[in-house]
């Protein structure tokens, strides 16, 4: 577990300097987060939870060309709700076409060259945090299709691709019907899928609870 106060590089124009940054939870349950360095002036913030206390941080230091080494500024980096909730956003995930992946330290350096703006990140985030969207959108007249809403609101192939592949994925979960109903199968592929992914929304859940139960009847 990476422990606070943590020793960093921040960069400028290529330029890399030490840093240390810093975390703690607050009296009125948030989350502060303190850079400081010979090189700028110390800055903190205080959010919700640390992961967006340290996005507030890197947009005061974006403007004047600081890029901050730690493994929550790079662009496949981002938080469920449940890891902001539960886990003060001191963890992440690594997020893919597949969804959320490995667990990650939000404060663990990294190296200031693979990092990214707050901006770029939350778009990259916005992107696969739309996958939940867009199952629903895709599964919204299923068995049959729904291609001309989906294009109109996910032109990009990535996420129909992406889609694919949690559809691939959840007719493979293998179930035990012994004494189930069919809404019981759903339930528990609903539970198994959010346990994989804990991105997704309710919905997203539901319509592939109901795309497994019907492939299956």
């Amino acid at each position: 577990m990476i422990q606070s106060p943590q020793r960093i590089e921040a960069s400028r124009d290529g330029v890399v300097h030490e840093a240390t940054i810093s975390w703690q939870f607050t009296p009125d349950y948030r989350w502060t987060v303190s850079i400081e360095s010979p090189s700028f002036d110390a800055f903190e913030a205080t959010e919700n939870d640390a992961f967006e206390a340290l996005c507030t941080v890197r947009e005061h230091l974006e403007p004047q060309g600081w890029r901050l080494g730690v493994v929550g500024a790079q662009i496949d980096v981002w938080p469920s709700g449940m890891a902001r909730d539960q886990g003060g956003g001191k963890a992440a995930y690594r997020i893919s076409a597949r969804g959320a992946g490995a667990v990650v330290q939000t404060f663990e350096p990294a190296d200031p060259a693979t990092v990214t703006t707050v901006a770029e990140q939350r778009a990259a985030a916005d992107q696969w945090f739309d996958l939940s969207a867009a199952v629903v959108v895709y599964l919204t007249n299923f068995p049959g299709r729904n291609d001309a809403e989906f294009e109109a609101q996910f032109g990009s192939p990535g996420i129909r691709e992406a889609v694919r592949v949690l559809l691939d994925e959840t007719i493979a979960i293998q179930m035990d019907w012994a004494g189930r109903t069919l809404n019981d199968i759903g339930d528990e592929v609903e539970r198994v899928m959010h346990a994989r992914h804990p991105e997704l929304t309710d919905a997203a859940l539901k319509s592939l609870g109901d795309y497994f139960t019907y492939l299956v009847k």
